[in-house]
């Protein structure tokens, strides 16, 4: 997978240290993985086949299915209703049309009431008002119909290439921190030099009393082992999902 590939409308930057291709909006155009600043890809770099394309949203798609059953596991998101408070909620066309007609409303009327403009999102320069005016009792009062970045909270898998796993809201979020956690735990005991060299270490409670925003990115590879490892009803399973795994990617590159 040592292509290169631009999505419609994004601007995609390659690491020098081999990370890589992420978007270059990501954390001001630096490395999520190593911090290193991105390289723009050249015209030639950005031709890529549309199947390709299509291959790798696919698998993200299918990714984000998997953790969003998995991570229920690890704690209730439905009690708190931090997220709508505190966290920006980017909004494409298709969120602010399902919306508008849930609410009978048009367009422009919904842009006005609901949302506010954003400098610094990468997805999105509108965004939801905070606190979301749909929270009530702090359940959501337009769950079918929320917008796709309230759907896959906290866990984000961002297209690249590699794909890799954004994990936001650790600040306050039980359920974001309890996931972490456990990947962190299932990682130091089968790959733990990446992790040490990352400082990529399990998270204590008591030391996110300052409030600080944080915001973890994990190679996808890391992440897929875990989910193989969840999946599994033996180890017998988990050594032959992995090795399979292994196969295909070996057969990609």
């Amino acid at each position: 997978m040592g292509e290169a590939m631009k999505f419609k409308g994004l601007q995609h930057g390659k690491c020098g240290n081999k990370c890589g291709i992420f978007l270059l909006a990501v954390r001001n155009g630096y490395c999520p993985i190593c911090g290193k600043l991105l390289i723009r890809l050249t015209p030639n770099e950005e031709k890529i086949e549309a199947q390709y394309d299509e291959e790798i949203m696919k698998f993200c798609k299918d990714l984000h299915r998997r953790i969003n059953i998995l991570i229920k596991d690890f704690g209730d998101c439905s009690i708190c209703g931090l997220c709508c408070k505190y966290e920006d909620v980017p909004l494409i066309n298709n969120d602010i049309k399902k919306i508008s007609s849930r609410l009978k409303i048009d367009f422009d009327e919904f842009i006005n009431k609901y949302t506010g403009i954003s400098k610094n999102n990468p997805v999105s320069k509108i965004i939801m008002n905070q606190p979301c005016m749909f929270l009530e009792n702090n359940r959501c009062k337009i769950y079918k119909d929320s917008p796709l970045t309230c759907k896959y909270f906290p866990i984000y898998i961002i297209p690249g290439i590699p794909p890799y796993l954004e994990i936001r809201g650790i600040e306050w979020c039980s359920l974001s921190i309890h996931f972490f956690n456990a990947l962190v735990e299932f990682n130091e005991m089968n790959c733990p030099d990446f992790f040490k060299a990352k400082n990529l270490g399990k998270i204590d409670e008591e030391s996110l009393e300052d409030g600080s925003s944080i915001i973890k990115f994990i190679p996808i590879k890391y992440v897929y082992n875990f989910l193989l490892w969840l999946e599994s009803k033996s180890e017998k399973e988990y050594i032959e999902k992995v090795e399979k795994l292994q196969i295909s990617l070996d057969n990609k590159k």
